[in-house]
């Protein structure tokens, strides 16, 4: 969930994570939430936007997974299928003494492609 590619946790990486699962005020609950998702079959850690998009394609309306944003300005996205539109982003923010709220991403419609331009 926090480690880059060089084994170490960058910055960005852990205020991202404790933006998600915190408070650290008790370290044992916010390990804890974070074990609680990470077991979920919807829970997708290191996925893109375009890996996204392609593991929904095809699948029926109302399909969806959460995974962790690509873009350092996002803490989390459901990406889901939705009649109509196909594939569609819904980003996922915390805002701090205010709770989490929902927002569409700039390109409801997703495309392969897509990833580098929205970077969700």
């Amino acid at each position: 969930l926090l480690m880059g590619q060089k084994g170490a946790v960058s910055i960005e990486s852990f205020a991202k994570c404790t933006n998600l699962f915190g408070p650290l005020a008790d370290p044992q609950a916010f390990l804890y939430k974070i074990k609680s998702i990470l077991v979920k079959d919807w829970f997708y850690n290191d996925l893109t936007k375009d890996q996204a998009f392609n593991a929904l394609l095809g699948e029926p309306h109302g399909s969806f997974l959460v995974r962790i944003s690509t873009n350092p300005a996002h803490d989390a996205v459901i990406s889901m299928v939705y009649q109509g539109y196909g594939v569609v982003h819904v980003v996922i923010e915390n805002e701090a003494g205010k709770g989490f709220f929902l927002k569409l991403s700039d390109n409801m419609n997703s495309s392969a492609g897509g990833e580098q331009q929205q970077g969700h």
